[in-house]
């Protein structure tokens, strides 16, 4: 949506953009209640504000940084300000900035939420910014269903954000040292490498756990869609939580936990965390927390190579004063090929997924087992 465009329309209510997949996200929303003008802010050079709430606090928030940097490279009359809500609190001060005043220009909501939003007049429908702007987006530039999650009651209220997959994150070191040839790709060898990847200890900072339990809502939709359950009915009529299916996988969720003993208690750990310090063998997460382990790999591979040259270094102060010159050359082409050496062991490390920070991981050749 251009300035241009948002300019020429009045708006009696708040903007937003609502999110899907998830998160439906895209277009401009109205967002308040019908009796509270949307009053345009400026900076101090005169550039229009778009204040932007959303709860991407944690490795998509990168993401989403660099997508609002883009739009205000190529708007540059327009200043965003974004804010970042945790989840927990996010819906809670939306819902009373939308009542009593502060709502933002635009924010990001839930797909599931979209429905309560628009029912209770507090979103803009889309039809009138698109008449303004004389252009639409229309439905074969989205994925059919989050675009049919963008609509209430026959009027779209929203753009799709995105729609993440949930996965599965497993440490291939440690399924290696467990003696599991591959990752698991049915619930008796899911079931199987948990068992072997746990080692308890009286310590439980010690502790190390085949499985641990993230985001509970979409572990749950995970597991529940493993025995064709949910938390609806196909046709989204009737409550499916009590269905066998759904009963099932809650059932294996709490016997992880309290009888196989191979997940911790969802309070009792950061499970996150605990993942990427390889104190987890496994866990159920959203793409969008790819980049957190990307960028831990690259952080830690520089660790490496920084350490490699300090190794360099220090080998280079003992080489003898008393040798000749000769001797010298020889010393220094030998110490140089075998840091290259050490640099293309490092580098073999990053192609096999070994861990860069640790010494004895790093090997001329050979690697991690791969999935059989």
């Amino acid at each position: 949506m251009t300035d241009k465009a948002s300019a020429e329309i009045t708006l009696t209510r708040r903007q937003a953009i609502v999110g899907a997949g998830g998160l439906l996200a895209g277009g401009i929303l109205g967002c308040g209640t019908r009796s509270k003008v949307v009053r345009e802010e400026h900076d101090a050079q005169g550039r229009r504000i778009l204040n932007f709430w959303n709860g991407f606090t944690g490795p998509d928030g990168k993401t989403m940084e660099r997508m609002v940097q883009r739009f205000q490279d190529a708007n540059p009359d327009i200043t965003v300000r974004m804010q970042l809500i945790p989840w927990g609190t996010y819906y809670d001060k939306l819902t009373l900035a939308l009542s009593y005043g502060g709502a933002p220009h635009v924010c990001v909501i839930h797909a599931n939420r979209l429905p309560e939003f628009a029912y209770y007049k507090a979103l803009q429908p889309l039809d009138a910014l698109y008449a303004a702007s004389g252009t639409s987006l229309n439905q074969d530039k989205f994925a059919a269903v989050p675009w049919q999650a963008t609509f209430f009651e026959g009027k779209q209220y929203a753009l799709p954000l995105d729609v993440h997959p949930i996965l599965l994150y497993y440490n291939r070191r440690l399924l290696a040292k467990a003696g599991v040839s591959h990752p698991p790709t049915t619930g008796a060898e899911f079931l199987e490498a948990a068992k072997r990847l746990t080692q308890p200890s009286s310590d439980t900072s010690a502790a190390q756990w085949g499985f641990v339990f993230t985001w509970q809502r979409t572990n749950f939709l995970t597991f529940a869609a493993q025995f064709g359950g949910g938390i609806l009915t196909p046709d989204l009529k009737r409550g499916a939580m009590a269905s066998p299916e759904s009963v099932a996988a809650a059932q294996l969720m709490q016997d992880m936990i309290y009888k196989h003993r191979v997940a911790p208690t969802p309070e009792g750990v950061d499970a996150w965390l605990a993942f990427r310090q390889g104190k987890v063998g496994m866990a159920l997460e959203g793409i969008y927390m790819m980049s957190s382990l990307q960028e831990q790999w690259s952080s830690e591979r520089k660790l490496l190579l920084d350490e490699l040259t300090s190794w360099r270094g220090r080998a280079r102060s003992l080489v003898p004063e008393i040798v000749t010159l000769g001797d010298r050359l020889h010393a220094a082409e030998k110490e140089d090929s075998e840091h290259k050496i050490s640099l293309e062991r490092a580098a073999d490390a990053a192609r096999n997924g070994l861990d860069p920070g640790r010494r004895h991981d790093v090997r001329v050749s050979g690697g991690p087992p791969r999935p059989g």
